[in-house]
């Protein structure tokens, strides 16, 4: 295991448009130009989407599928208004939230149940208006009992430590 992580430390090599890369990790690398005189690290991670089904909290109704952006800097799912109305949720309070722009705001929210593959979650739900990105957010993935590998784009089972 040492082995491996010291070698993945010591580079792997390549040419992209006239500058020189080093893979630093598997989520990084650096690009320097051909005289070394200018570096930089870039972050080669993306995003990606899952589909989940989503229905109201304790609901026996059929669940609908939604396609999210795996969001784990967002602690809440978030899905749009008519999505969540066209289910039956409506808002049960308001949630604190700070917006992208560092803009403070009140959202709307209620508790929704979210299936993924055989697991299931009740989770906390933002309405987002009418233009929101639906998104996977944090609390429903720790409800799932799933972590986010960043560079395969994939969820896969968490292990949580218990202290």
């Amino acid at each position: 295991m040492l082995i491996g992580f010291i070698a993945l430390a010591l580079s792997v090599r390549g040419r992209t448009g006239g500058h020189a890369y080093t893979q630093t990790t598997p989520s990084s690398r650096r690009l320097c130009s051909a005289t070394q005189s200018r570096c930089y690290t870039q972050n080669v991670m993306g995003t990606f989407s899952v589909e989940v089904f989503v229905r109201p909290a304790r609901a026996r109704s059929p669940a609908v599928p939604v396609k999210c952006l795996v969001d784990t800097g967002a602690a809440f799912c978030q899905f749009p208004t008519s999505l969540l109305s066209g289910l039956g949720v409506t808002p049960d309070r308001h949630v604190s939230v700070v917006l992208a722009d560092r803009a403070p705001r009140q959202q709307p929210a209620a508790w929704v149940e979210i299936d993924y593959g055989t697991l299931t979650a009740f989770t906390l739900a933002l309405f987002s208006g009418e233009n929101g990105l639906p998104l996977l957010g944090a609390h429903a993935l720790e409800g799932l009992d799933l972590a986010v590998d960043p560079v395969r784009k994939v969820l896969e089972p968490a292990r949580f430590p218990l202290a």
